[in-house]
């Protein structure tokens, strides 16, 4: 006798292996028509983010389907609809907006610096926490032409270009110093410095070209991977003019234009400028030298005292030859995150069945698992045992916040409330469902696990201080979008564990809420977050208040 429910010979059996990965996945079910700030992918947590509060605000908000499906005629709901699909846009958006840059008077002296000892401090923030990370100058050079110049000066015009690029380096030291709020006596701020790096490199770069905006970062980033592709440094020197030293800087600034451009990508949804090529790893040396000394930590360094040369062995933890074991423990995270983007949010993965995105996502968190196996066996460390500013915690917590989430992105296409579902599966087998559960599961603790490595304390000073100050927020946000998702669904995949996923989300606010006072992006993720937050708790309430009678 057969079930009165079961489907009829003739239908097609909606199961994990027949229906589509594009209909099923509420990521790409988003209703938006207009996409939140020109997010093009469902990687962006903008686009979570979006997804979520429209979810949140049912039914105020009609979906993009309903609308399509109503007569022509109803145009009033339509146009309601695109102004609340507007408001969902902006509401989402944590982006900063255009900076305009100050301008210098035409009688400014271009080439004037800070005194040594300021400039000591915010070289030095960037070599011990941005260029372990993305190590694109040759720093042996660049130190030993820095403190010449400032002992002996030179020709300024023949100069401009170095200069250019010297002030670069100082306006991110000097956003350091304004993010850690160490004491670093007179700093000016950053776009001062920039303003100067734009008006010294005129003829070299666009000066349209200042990375103050997501959208502008992005021309910049691929615009330097085009043109580091032109010039092959995707592929190994084979070139005998080339020294060891050349050959070692072309791949270090391949990989870290790479790994940049990744990281925008996940920041805006924007494609890849090579979408589906695989990463090819140029070789490095990697032997360290035996005469090299360990770095000095920015906290001990005295901008009062007397203004001695950078010493080169002190600030750095390897030689210009040799890159940081965890820059180069990066470059397979970043062949797993690429392939990742390209096989779960690509175009083509819409037509792959539910049952094929699963094995993927399946395929490759065990990928992740292998590497992680694979490094360090120091790694995780706890970030609370880390002395503040100490360097090495700078390149590991980053390396840190990049493996959870990679775990999150893996994941996340499966991040759904099985109550909705079952829905668009009806004839899901128990074991698929399972493979869901498991994959929820690893996204909310990978979430769980970047809250954790931030420090005990909501202390801001220790926060950048242990962390990479310049993206933390990012990494804040998308684990408090995942456990704010978790929180919205009418069955949870961890029900006995809610008191702890609020406790966490409240602990993700509080941070924002710290990190609102230093620029305009965090505020705006705190007012998101905050919002998005309760409503959750609020959907929470009433299904309870339902269930009770």
């Amino acid at each position: 006798m057969s079930d009165e429910n079961s489907p009829s010979a003739e239908d097609t059996i909606e199961d994990e292996n027949s229906v589509l990965f594009g209909i099923a996945s509420p990521l790409r079910a988003y209703s938006g028509r207009r996409k939140p700030v020109e997010c093009v992918g469902e990687i962006s947590t903008i686009r979570w983010l979006g997804m979520l509060l429209v979810k949140l605000q049912l039914p105020n908000f009609m979906s993009e389907e309903n609308i399509m499906s109503m007569a022509s005629y109803d145009l009033s709901w339509k146009l309601e609809t695109t102004a609340k699909i507007d408001d969902v846009n902006e509401k989402c958006n944590y982006f900063s907006g255009e900076v305009e840059l100050p301008q210098l008077d035409m009688m400014h002296n271009l080439t004037s610096l800070p005194p040594k000892d300021v400039a000591d401090l915010l070289v030095n923030a960037y070599f011990t926490t941005v260029h372990p990370l993305f190590p694109v100058l040759p720093k042996v050079r660049f130190l030993s032409r820095y403190n010449s110049y400032y002992h002996n000066g030179s020709d300024p015009l023949g100069v401009y270009p170095w200069l250019a690029l010297l002030n670069m380096v100082l306006a991110l030291g000097s956003l350091w110093a304004r993010y850690t709020q160490i004491p670093t006596g007179e700093v000016e701020d950053h776009s001062i410095y920039c303003a100067r790096s734009q008006a010294l490199a005129q003829g070299i770069v666009d000066p349209r070209g200042y990375p103050d905006t997501y959208s502008s970062a992005w021309t910049s980033v691929t615009t330097a991977l085009k043109f580091a592709y032109n010039r092959s440094l995707n592929v190994q020197a084979t070139a005998p003019e080339l020294s060891g030293e050349s050959k070692q800087l072309e791949a270090r600034v391949w990989h870290s234009l790479r790994s940049l451009e990744q990281f925008l990508c996940i920041l805006t949804g924007y494609p890849s400028e090579f979408q589906g090529q695989p990463i090819h790893i140029r070789p490095f040396q990697t032997t360290e030298p035996p005469f090299i000394r360990s770095p000095l930590p920015l906290a001990n360094f005295n901008i009062l005292g007397n203004t001695l040369d950078l010493e080169l062995s002190a600030v750095y933890s390897f030689d210009e030859e040799y890159p940081s074991s965890n820059f180069i423990t990066g470059l397979r995270l970043d062949e797993i995150v690429n392939e990742a983007i390209t096989s779960l949010y690509g175009m083509k993965s819409l037509d792959n069945t539910w049952a094929h995105t699963q094995r993927l996502i399946s395929d490759l968190d065990n990928k992740l698992s292998q590497w992680y196996a694979s490094i360090d066996p120091g790694f995780p460390y706890t970030v609370q045992s880390i002395d503040l500013c100490a360097p090495p915690s700078t390149s590991l917590t980053y390396l840190h916040l990049r493996y959870f989430s990679a775990r999150i992105l893996i994941n996340r296409p499966v991040l759904c409330d099985p109550s909705e579902l079952i829905l668009t599966i009806p004839y899901q087998s128990e074991a698929s469902r399972q493979m869901d559960s498991d994959a929820a599961v690893r996204c909310i603790s990978a979430a769980r696990q970047i809250l954790q490595l931030l420090p005990l304390n909501i202390d801001i000073v220790e926060l950048h201080g242990k962390t990479p100050w310049w993206c933390i927020l990012h990494y804040i946000v998308q684990a408090s979008s995942v456990l704010i998702t978790e929180l919205s669904f009418d069955e949870p995949h961890l029900p006995m564990e809610m008191d702890d996923i609020i406790s966490q989300s409240d602990l993700a606010i509080r941070w924002l809420s710290t990190l609102a006072g230093t620029c305009e992006s965090a505020s705006k993720a705190c007012h998101c977050m905050n919002s998005l937050h309760h409503l959750a708790l609020e959907k929470r309430e009433r299904a309870s208040q339902g269930h009770g009678q």
